[in-house]
């Protein structure tokens, strides 16, 4: 068990999630420069229906590595928690060589899965004859590849919960301009998608060999440490949750791209995609504050319950009035974004835009309590809602998406959230971890009204402003909003006691790490 103070643990906490914040943010910054210079080239040199299957089997492998995580692996994160905080340093050892083990039989069973997919790809994207084959080659060399670079996913989950994310980002930095390299060279040789395929798994290639060499010094004793006792009964308790979980996550987030090839066609994909990227970039970033509080989170609630639930209340506050705020700055400034970027037959249209950004500020708050319930054993209190939420959301879409087009599919998202988890999961925050209600309540009402009144602003500028007709003048009118919108979050969204903490997490930040 350590022996280091209250005061320098709460300080190494402190510094640990914002490094692994800031290398996220940093890193996302640098791949999305590189894929800003190089999604207009793919574009054109793909044309809209290889860019879209392309896309579209992004989502269909996720499904794969869902269904591998079923098998047992996806319990791994809680179990090497527990470890990591029994204070036993060779626990996190025997239980990583356990996760080891199980990650290596649930890729071999899934391989039958894959070369399932592999056959009835063509059969499930209507891109035409021409593209059939060079479909096939994608999915294969993607799925079989994905499958053979899973088990060292098992030493991402080790670094996260030694809250060394920082690591994980860095090497997934690594891993994505890898990928858009190899992809720009490789599609500009006529390799199409078998091209893409191929970069993707070179960039996968190269994280799991960073993550792996990286883990070693949290992992003492590898050879001679045996391998945890873990009873079945006890990973599947775990397990079925989070993957059930898992699947409704993908069916939120990562199926409306089916959703429109399917009822579209696959050229419909990338007008979709490409008008939503800029809103969902500046989301997920949001949403990773929550990604990378929860390890922090954990210790916390082990050596101060009271603490821990206060910091629940002001994080979950923080998170949707700083989203709501930002992407609804966003979301004046895609228009001129996407014509300047891809060009304008690429746009989809503003009610597309602000049902995303309007989604992708929920969809912040959600995961934040997401990550703290599953990374505490607790995501089968929240299935049957969330289960629930995600069926809405396929129907919502499949509905929608006939009436207002692609931009019905973003508000199938939007309808679901807000009937299911938006509600549901603050209030488990209440019945799990002693979060006081009321105080929650007034939290988050208040940072939704705060974050509302300037998205309010936002949409009457944006039937006032004249779209920006050059990238100069674009970033100069952003640039100006966004340092207004900073300053409104840290003004309005925050409250003056949150003021007072992030003061004093600053001021310890300066100090050194523990």
């Amino acid at each position: 068990m350590s022996t280091a103070s209250p005061r320098l643990e709460a300080r190494g906490r402190v510094w640990r999630s914002a490094l692994t914040w800031v290398t996220g943010v940093g890193a996302t910054a640098l791949v999305s420069l590189a894929g800003f210079f190089a999604t207009p080239l793919l574009v054109r040199w793909l044309g809209d229906t290889s860019w879209g299957a392309w896309t579209v089997i992004g989502e269909w492998l996720g499904y794969l590595g869902l269904s591998q995580m079923a098998l047992g692996p996806g319990a791994m994160t809680v179990f090497l928690l527990r470890a990591h905080t029994s204070g036993d340093p060779r626990a996190l050892t025997a239980m990583a060589k356990r996760g080891l083990r199980l990650y290596l039989a649930a890729a071999a069973a899934m391989a039958p899965l894959a070369l399932a997919l592999v056959w009835w790809a063509p059969h499930g994207m209507p891109v035409g004859p021409g593209l059939a084959l060079a479909l096939r080659w994608a999915v294969a060399i993607a799925a079989l590849g994905s499958l053979a670079l899973a088990p060292p996913m098992l030493f991402r989950s080790v670094l996260e919960a030694v809250q060394r994310g920082y690591r994980v980002h860095l090497a997934l930095l690594v891993q994505s301009l890898l990928i858009t390299g190899l992809s720009l060279w490789w599609v500009w040789l006529r390799w199409g998608l078998v091209g893409i395929a191929a970069a993707n798994l070179a960039g996968m290639a190269a994280s799991a060999a960073l993550w792996c060499w990286w883990a070693r010094p949290w992992l003492p004793s590898w050879a001679a440490t045996a391998a945890a006792p873990l009873p079945g009964v006890e990973i599947w308790r775990q397990n079925w949750p989070l993957v059930l979980a898992g699947f409704g996550y993908q069916i939120n987030q990562l199926t409306d791209n089916t959703v429109v090839a399917l009822t579209l066609g696959p050229a419909a994909v990338a007008a979709f995609a490409l008008t939503q990227s800029l809103p969902l970039l500046a989301g997920s970033q949001l949403a990773n504050i929550g990604v990378a509080s929860w390890a922090s989170l954990g210790e916390l609630r082990a050596r101060d319950p009271n603490a821990f639930a206060a910091r629940i209340v002001e994080l979950a506050a923080t998170v949707l009035g700083a989203a709501s705020v930002l992407l609804a700055t966003i979301a004046v400034f895609t228009s001129a974004f996407v014509t300047l970027w891809v060009g304008a037959p690429h746009y989809a249209g503003p009610l597309l835009v602000w049902a995303t950004a309007a989604g992708m500020a929920v969809f912040s708050m959600l995961v934040f309590f997401r990550w703290l319930y599953d990374s505490q054993g607790d995501a089968r209190r929240r299935l049957w809602v969330s289960s629930l939420g995600a069926a809405l959301n396929l129907g919502f879409s499949l509905a929608l998406v006939r009436v207002w087009g692609v931009a019905g599919v973003a508000l199938g998202t939007l309808f679901a959230y807000l009937l299911t988890d938006a509600w549901f999961l603050p209030y488990l925050a209440v019945r799990l971890y002693g979060v006081s209600g009321p105080r929650l309540a007034r939290a988050l009402l208040g940072a939704l009204a705060r974050g509302g009144l300037w998205a309010a602003l936002m949409g009457l500028l944006a039937t006032r402003l004249p779209r920006a007709g050059s990238w100069r003048l674009l970033l100069a009118e952003l640039a100006a909003t966004g340092l207004a919108a900073l300053a409104y979050c840290w003004f309005s969204v925050l409250r003056p006691a949150d003021r007072e903490l992030w003061r004093a997490r600053w001021r310890a930040l300066r100090g050194p790490a523990a």
